[in-house]
């Protein structure tokens, strides 16, 4: 049997650098993979260190000069191998037997297609978390991408599974399903999130079932940005530009008042209270679910007005 690895990159070469490192020691005990790295940015460094790693890795290096992570992922997908395709990010320091348990747990399930494991945030030395940010918050787990079901495997939602740590039999790519080009990272501070939803999402919908793989692990690397209150605001609004364009159909049954879901004025306003309030009168779990929650809506807004992509 054989297994394809793709992870997309652009312009963060020290970081990738580590996640290649920790590459190296994977062991895979007589099963062939590859490892197919999509440079979104073209960068002659990145270049240069998977021409360093291809030296010890089953490294393919391509370039994908359209701006996106999915346009990335896409263009990777026409050149892996395997029927059984791993997806991880450019930040990850992978565990020794992560690869392998992804892999054996593919045979033990012959019935599932989307798979997910262990995502533990590595933090950076050195670096304090901003005050203001509460890291055992559900909004912090989710923006670190932390996934622990538990010691055992067992049949899991796609919304458990995480780009860090994912794996899609072809079959599902085959029944017409894929990554959305116009959501996920790109080289703009307002992305639309949801990379790995746009697929994980309308296959499970689909009838595609989740298998959670307890032994499959990798430590996401924390940037120190990453630690800061403002990335956390930033990326709340990126989150609800994701909903709302997940959520489309949904939302379409509502009355719209200049191109905007009437009831979202309202919302808005409400939660601009609240969070104004709260920094006087509530505790700090509270004043942080409020601002999360009004810069999430904020963000919705937003991509009403900018208009949401078919």
């Amino acid at each position: 049997m054989f297994i394809s690895v793709l992870l997309a990159t652009h312009n963060r070469d020290s970081i990738l650098e580590r996640t290649l490192k920790s590459m190296l020691d994977l062991k895979m005990h007589g099963a062939e993979w590859e490892l197919i790295v999509i440079d979104n940015a073209g960068s002659s460094v990145t270049k240069a260190i998977c021409e360093k790693f291809g030296q010890r890795l089953p490294l393919l290096y391509l370039v994908e000069t359209k701006p996106g992570k999915n346009n990335a992922l896409n263009r990777g997908l026409n050149y892996a191998k395997s029927d059984l395709l791993v997806f991880t990010d450019d930040d990850v320091i992978v565990e020794q037997d992560w690869l392998w348990q992804l892999y054996s747990a593919a045979q033990r399930y012959p019935d599932h297609d989307l798979f997910g494991g262990k995502v533990e945030p590595y933090f950076p030395p050195g670096v304090k978390l901003d005050a203001r940010i509460v890291i055992d918050h559900p909004v912090t787990r989710v923006a670190y991408a932390a996934v622990d079901l538990g010691q055992n495997d067992q049949p899991t939602s796609a919304s458990s599974i995480w780009g860090p740590n994912m794996m899609v039999r072809r079959r599902v790519f085959n029944a017409g399903l894929g990554f959305d080009p116009n959501i996920g990272p790109r080289q703009s501070a307002s992305y639309i999130m949801g990379s790995e939803a746009s697929l994980l999402l309308p296959a499970e919908k689909a009838g595609f079932k989740g298998m959670y793989v307890s032994g499959a692990t990798v430590n996401h690397q924390i940037r120190p940005e990453q630690m800061k209150f403002e990335w956390f605001r930033a990326r709340a609004q990126r989150m609800g530009r994701g909903k709302a364009v997940n959520s489309k159909e949904e939302i379409a049954k509502f009355k719209m008042v200049f191109g905007v879901p009437r009831f979202l004025y309202r919302k808005l306003v409400k939660l601009f209270l609240m969070k104004s309030i709260s920094r006087v009168f509530s505790s700090k779990e509270q004043r942080f679910d409020n601002e999360m929650q009004y810069y999430s809506w904020l963000g919705f807004y937003k991509q009403y007005r900018e208009g949401i992509p078919e």
